[in-house]
């Protein structure tokens, strides 16, 4: 058990990583070629780095560009702050849901769930740890309670035949 939860925490940081590594990209193509703020880089670089911190960390990353944009053009310091919106919409609904329920192998409604629970309960440490928390607790069920459904195999032949809409052979009546 532990060797398991030791892999889906090696996933987690993964997963971190790339999300961390996709806001990086797409905030610097927002500020770099597109809107052309100064120090794009650095502030994609910075945006990305606190992607690590759920909820806060996007919008202190938000501050820098958009404060610095305002003493180049009011009009651009909107623009930023909308493409931040988008972005962390984007990323929060979409991106990071997908990255971590591939990379902790969670369906991406059950992160989105899972953040949005844990963060009631605890508040910002909640939203912190809901996605490991999940993974851990997932891989305590599947080794303590085993499944009344059968195998994945068997899970997923039935699946196929519902979707399919072949029914079991019966056996014929005489």
């Amino acid at each position: 058990v532990m060797q398991r939860v030791s892999a889906q925490m090696r996933k987690w940081a993964f997963a971190m990583a790339v999300g961390m590594v996709a806001i990086f990209a797409l905030t610097w193509i927002l500020l770099g070629p597109i809107l052309h703020v100064p120090y794009a880089f650095v502030l994609a670089l910075l945006a990305g780095l606190l992607e690590i911190v759920p909820t806060l960390g996007p919008v202190l990353a938000a501050i820098p560009p958009t404060l610095l944009a305002l003493t180049v053009d009011p009009a651009k310091a909107l623009w930023v702050v909308a493409g931040f919106v988008i972005i962390q919409q984007a990323e929060g609904n979409l991106v990071l849901p997908l990255i971590f329920g591939r990379g902790v192998s969670l369906l991406p409604v059950s992160v989105v769930f899972a953040v949005v629970v844990m963060g009631w309960l605890l508040g910002f440490v909640g939203i912190f740890l809901a996605v490991p928390v999940v993974a851990v607790v997932k891989i305590l069920l599947d080794e303590f309670y085993p499944s009344r459904m059968g195998s994945e195999q068997d899970v997923t032949e039935q699946v196929e035949q519902i979707v399919s809409g072949q029914k079991e052979e019966e056996p014929e009546e005489e």
